[in-house]
């Protein structure tokens, strides 16, 4: 690249569907949940600003509210929701923000113990 080539603002994930499908899969059958000793908010704070005005829920203002309305109060979406939450770009975004949300299931906070963690 030289210095008058603009620089990519996104690059193209190198991690394919096809295999973030499998390491979805993998996290969906381990015992502990992918928020492991730790409440889905606290774990989420970490990677994310939780209170940016992205929900697509037009009546709740952040994401953290989403999270509080529908799997606190109601509990209306299923645990592997973040999988499929577009906002998160777990599923297609870069591959640092997979990644990153990988080390922190297997963070010590985080993981239940050496044996989920591994």
């Amino acid at each position: 690249m030289t210095s008058s080539d603009p620089a990519p603002t996104h690059p193209q994930p190198s991690i394919t569907a096809v295999t973030r499908y499998e390491i979805f899969n993998c996290l969906r059958g381990i015992s502990s949940p992918w928020w492991g000793r730790l409440d889905e908010v606290t774990f989420l704070e970490d990677l994310y600003d939780l209170d940016q005005p992205t929900s697509e829920n037009g009546r709740l203002p952040t994401v953290r509210a989403d999270i509080q309305q529908h799997r606190i109060n109601n509990y209306d979406l299923p645990d592997d929701w973040i999988f499929e939450d577009s906002r998160l770009e777990l599923s297609d975004g870069p591959d640092e923000v997979l990644l990153a949300f990988l080390a922190r299931t297997v963070h010590p906070e985080v993981a239940a113990g050496v044996e989920e963690a591994t």
